[in-house]
């Protein structure tokens, strides 16, 4: 596998890195660097930032110990118990909603969250989710926006039914709901319009699997549906957050058996080859995972993907934005007609975007005055 450059990573970022590893070839670098001492603040704040404690923690706990320092792991210990009385509630949460939608006949689909945690890493507790993810049919939208709001669940921008029936089919995939502390994402699609890719939900659908939560057995996405969604949900946002990263690498590594065949096949006909490929060169960099001889060739032939992975891998630790630039995103995409669709459907949906944000402040008036009347 040919190597790019390696940014110029601080002690600390080399060990959040190593944590999120499946193999070993960083360990003893680590342990030097351990022994030397670091800034424990910022690798606590940090995989705090990144979804990271639980990895951090376990590899830590299990093959490092020696080399922390004994109040440096109790605190992590202390973070690491919070995040799984936290992901407790929040599937207790999960199952309530499920039960709401089944109890209508809504069919719902849970998918990241908890249902990413058993998927990739075998463990509810070896992931930090801050919502809950489901995916419903479109047709079932409003009977589900119903049914969750006369339970108590409040829609975070109000006027947003509205706005998605007449134009939202340019931008949205999703409504979200508060309750009680804890944020819901129902989903009809998966990425948004805008971005052009011709998603097929029905095809998602069909190629649903069954995952066990606690005990409970629901369907979730595909393996190899998982992987792909993972790729383009990261590179969407340039890997700034190495949380995403390590559910990818464990993503991988959790499941040996995954059809290479069927996830190149599916990226080529979706015109995700090359965020695929960028995606997992830095899996395979900075995970230690090794899919198919196939992915090795496919990097060494495209020089935009070589261009792509070394932009991105810069971009890790620095400052979070919420997607990667247009331009950047034009580059990603390896066909023409894509690029055209997204260059029509961009300026459309930033529009729209401005549209949100101008009369949000009457929606939420609107909202309020309409939750008193409730009272």
């Amino acid at each position: 596998m040919q190597q790019l450059p390696d940014p110029e990573f601080t002690a600390e970022q080399k060990v959040l890195l190593w944590a999120i590893r499946t193999d070993d070839i960083m360990d003893k670098d680590v342990a030097g660097i351990l022994t030397a001492g670091i800034d424990w603040k910022y690798v606590r704040e940090t995989a705090a930032q990144h979804g990271v404690i639980p990895v951090l923690y376990q590899r830590l706990k299990g093959e490092m110990t020696e080399f922390v320092p004994p109040d440096e792991l109790l605190t992590l210990k202390k973070l690491f118990r919070e995040n799984v009385i936290r992901n407790i509630r929040m599937t207790q949460r999960l199952f309530q909603i499920l039960d709401l939608l089944a109890g209508s006949g809504i069919a719902a689909m849970p998918f990241k969250g908890p249902a990413l945690a058993v998927q990739a890493y075998g463990d509810l507790s070896m992931r930090r989710f801050r919502d809950l993810d489901i995916l419903i049919h479109a047709e079932d939208i409003d009977q589900a926006y119903r049914i969750l709001s006369d339970h108590g669940y409040l829609l975070i921008n109000p006027g947003q039914m509205n706005i998605e029936r007449k134009f939202g089919f340019l931008n949205q995939k999703d409504l979200k709901f508060s309750y009680q502390g804890s944020i819901l994402e129902l989903h009809w699609d998966v990425i948004e319009r805008f971005l052009a890719v011709p998603l097929d939900l029905k095809e998602f659908w069909s190629r649903s699997v069954p995952v066990e939560i606690t005990g409970r057995i629901f369907s979730t996405l595909s393996p190899e549906d998982m992987v792909l969604l993972l790729c383009f949900h990261g590179h969407k946002h340039g890997w700034q957050d190495i949380g995403w990263l390590s559910d990818l690498i464990s993503m991988i590594s959790h499941h040996p058996d995954l059809k290479w065949y069927e996830i190149f096949s599916r990226a080529e006909n979706l015109g995700l080859k090359r965020i695929v490929i960028t995606s997992l060169f830095l899996a395979h960099n900075y995970g230690g995972i090794r899919c198919n001889p196939e992915f090795e060739n496919l990097f060494m032939r495209d020089t935009t993907v070589h261009k792509l992975a070394r932009d991105l891998q810069f971009d890790i630790f620095r400052a979070r934005t919420l997607a990667i630039s247009p331009f950047f995103y034009l580059k990603s995409r390896e066909r023409f007609r894509d690029q055209i669709r997204f260059l029509l459907y961009y300026p459309a949906n930033r529009g729209l975007v401005l549209l949100r944000w101008l009369i949000r402040p009457f929606t939420h008036i609107r909202g309020n005055l309409s939750e008193n009347e409730a009272r």
